[in-house]
């Protein structure tokens, strides 16, 4: 991997196992649990041998509330994580669902990088045109899983999160017009959103993988505001 690093001009890469399937495979919680810890293990120990190659987001399996925050005490405190690797949905719930608020609380007292990489939904694995199901529901779950924080006022609630979502946001920058006419002017939920729905979404961080279009680009960078300063 170094040398694949070298060839291409990277400096230094974060190792992550957010991606589809996971941890869980479709396993129990302790199952995953024990996969999380021998991911994470081996992940610290590519760090320790190339430290300023390499820095990682931990695995956790989040099916099961308390396995998942003994995993994010350890891997922070005994494997100096640089961050946390979600999924968009586990199990068709999205990570604005009230059970993982404990996981939010602590990560958020943490001021936790919280990476999340999104996946296909069980739920709309059929939904197919023809296409593979990662080419349109990848993308699309996730602005489901970024919705779904919004309405539930995780992004309010958790501000120390710093959350970077995948894909240049999914399909973000082109609903967050749609998303903020909906549910923009909705006085029992302007708590949520002090600054408007727009600026909530502005506020967080997309990477640019599999953005390499001049529309993706174009549209993400009409959302976000260069000039923020970098808070990871």
């Amino acid at each position: 991997m170094v040398e694949d690093m070298d060839r291409n001009g990277i400096h230094a890469g974060i190792l992550s196992l957010a991606s589809t399937p996971g941890v869980w495979f479709d396993l129990g919680a302790a199952d995953a649990a024990r996969i999380a810890r021998a991911c994470n293990e081996y992940a610290a120990e590519m760090v320790r041998d190339q430290p300023h190659r390499f820095g990682f987001f931990a695995a956790v399996s989040m099916l099961n509330v308390n396995s998942t925050l003994t995993e994010i005490e350890y891997a922070f405190d005994a494997l100096k994580a640089d961050g946390i690797g979600l999924q968009s949905n586990y199990g068709d719930t999205w990570l604005g669902d009230p059970l993982y608020k404990p996981v939010l609380d602590e990560l958020n007292r943490r001021k936790a990088v919280v990476y999340v990489h999104p996946l296909v939904p069980t739920s709309c694995s059929a939904l197919s045109v023809g296409a593979a199901p990662a080419v349109i529901e990848v993308p699309h779950d996730t602005t489901r899983t970024v919705t779904s924080l919004l309405l539930h006022g995780s992004f309010a609630g958790f501000r120390d999160i710093q959350w970077l979502f995948s894909h240049a946001g999914g399909t973000v920058p082109m609903m967050a017009g749609r998303i903020s006419a909906f549910y923009g002017s909705r006085s029992d939920l302007e708590k949520f959103w002090p600054n408007g729905i727009v600026e909530e979404l502005r506020r967080l961080h997309y990477d640019t993988a599999n953005a390499t279009s001049a529309p993706s680009i174009a549209a993400l960078t009409r959302l976000v505001r260069l000039d923020y300063p970098p808070r990871i």
